[in-house]
């Protein structure tokens, strides 16, 4: 009981002290009414720094004052830049449910990325942003391993959007080399719309897409419901469709009555079809205590019905073996999701954050022997570290 005083106590007063846009507006504009033109400019030009629903008005009345002064404005168009350095160790916990043998393994990861980030403001009022970085990625992991990734992976990457006032639109191409993967190269396209906004509050529609050289693809369509001021409790809700495709996997195996010599093409033995379609919740919330401090906690949960099935040769001693069709099927249901709790210290320059988090998969009704699949739910868990520098 005393620890949760002593946390509502300094809730409370983080609460009364934090500085938003909308006091920092009031401020203003009351140094404007008693005639303190330096005050005033100076408290303006500190909540055009806040997102919230009166920056375009902030913005509009320091160009008033600007040009009344004669004062140059920066912030009308020309380019900024920075440069970003981030570091993160990372530790996991996977586990295997529904098979023969219990699965669990410990692994680390640890992530390096170096990268510049520009933006370019234009006097209509959009921005455009480009981030160029190379990330370097090492997985500690056993000898006989479960993890279906590789040791190391390289990943230069090239980013632009482009956002205005009610709209955002990214691209992104990814030329990731890896030990298993060798040269993989991907590439991202999202956009984003509001059709309401009102003080903090946002509506709008999100759409992303994804696709690799593999195969491996994604396409989601949402739409959001968002709470963000400047300071204090925020959240967002999302929901939408997911159409997820996975690598195609097909083996080939001779029938067993069939002598090599008379085989004159292989029969199939085992073709995985994993593209996916289904609906998808996500949520959002955290706390903002100031510019520097702040705590979220984000997850999404994800059912995804097969579009095609899933065929192989079914052994004779199976249950399921029917003698009119020799071959098995299974219509892939899954169920995904994930949690992640994370707290964050950003400053000026530097920047710390700690999370923790569970990713978990589920199969509903998968057959006993299917060839690729073979357990019923996994769940991965994690903590990571990691450390940041923008200058």
């Amino acid at each position: 009981m005393r620890a949760l005083a002593v946390f509502l106590c300094i809730f409370c007063i983080s609460s009364v002290f934090a500085e938003t846009q909308e006091t920092l507006f009031e401020r203003a504009l009351d140094a404007e009414s008693e005639g303190d033109v330096p005050k005033t400019i100076a408290l303006l030009e500190e909540a055009a720094t806040y997102e919230g629903p009166y920056r375009g008005e902030i913005e509009t009345i320091l160009k008033e004052y600007y040009a009344a002064l004669q004062i140059k404005d920066d912030s009308k168009s020309g380019f900024s830049g920075n440069f970003l350095a981030k570091v993160e160790g990372s530790g996991f916990i996977y586990e295997e449910y529904g098979n023969a043998a219990s699965v669990k393994e410990n692994s680390a990861d640890s992530y390096v990325l170096l990268g510049g980030e520009f933006d370019y403001h234009t006097l209509s009022g959009w921005t455009h942003f480009w981030f160029v970085s190379l990330s370097a990625d090492v997985f500690f992991r056993e000898k006989e391993t479960v993890f279906d990734t590789s040791r190391w992976a390289f990943t230069p990457s090239l980013e632009y959007s482009l956002q205005g006032d009610w709209f955002v639109f990214g691209a992104s191409v990814d030329f990731g080399v890896s030990e298993r993967d060798g040269l993989l190269p991907a590439g991202t396209l999202f956009a984003e719309r509001d059709v309401f906004q009102n003080k903090d509050y946002r509506a709008g529609i999100y759409a992303f897409g994804y696709a690799n050289v593999n195969g491996r693809a994604r396409v989601q369509t949402n739409f959001y419901w968002n709470y963000r001021p400047s300071l204090g409790f925020w959240y967002n809700v999302s929901i939408g469709a997911r159409l997820e495709r996975d690598t195609i996997v097909s083996s080939y195996f001779p029938p067993e009555e069939v002598a090599p010599e008379t085989q004159t093409a292989p029969s199939r033995f085992y073709a995985g079809r994993p593209t996916k379609l289904g609906p998808e919740l996500r949520l959002q919330t955290g706390y903002k205590f100031s510019k520097a401090w702040s705590v979220d906690l984000r997850s999404a949960l994800y059912y995804g019905w097969g579009l095609n099935e899933d065929s192989w040769v079914a052994s004779s001693d199976s249950q399921e073996f029917n003698q009119n069709r020799y071959y098995n099927t299974y219509q892939r249901q899954m169920l995904q999701g994930y949690w992640m709790l994370r707290g964050e210290w950003k400053g000026d320059i530097m920047g710390a954050y700690l999370s923790l988090g569970q990713h978990f998969i589920r199969y509903e009704n998968l057959p006993a022997d299917h060839p690729e699949i073979l357990f019923t739910a996994s769940i991965l868990s994690e903590v990571r570290l990691g450390f940041s520098a923008r200058f």
